[in-house]
């Protein structure tokens, strides 16, 4: 399994920029608002397919909240297809 660390102050940054609650981005992500504030507050982090999802949604690289090692490549590149 691959480790990696989540800056979540860029998540929280990204949602308030769109002016969206944790219930408001929650919903949209199809996840539980207590998800997303653990995720904001360091508590828990996303696993790839959800930290693909919130990429996604903000149309940013997953390497805006995360160093991108060859092996989350690899896991990426199968979420795409």
């Amino acid at each position: 399994m691959t480790k990696y660390t989540i800056n979540t102050k860029v998540l929280r940054t990204l949602r308030e920029k769109k002016d969206l609650t944790q219930a408001k981005l929650s919903e949209e992500l199809g996840v539980h608002r207590e998800m997303i504030s653990m995720i904001e507050r360091g508590v828990r982090k996303p696993n790839i397919v959800l930290l693909k999802k919130i990429s996604d949604y903000f149309k940013v690289p997953v390497s805006t909240f995360c160093k991108v090692d060859e092996e989350m490549k690899k896991l990426l590149e199968l979420l795409n297809k």
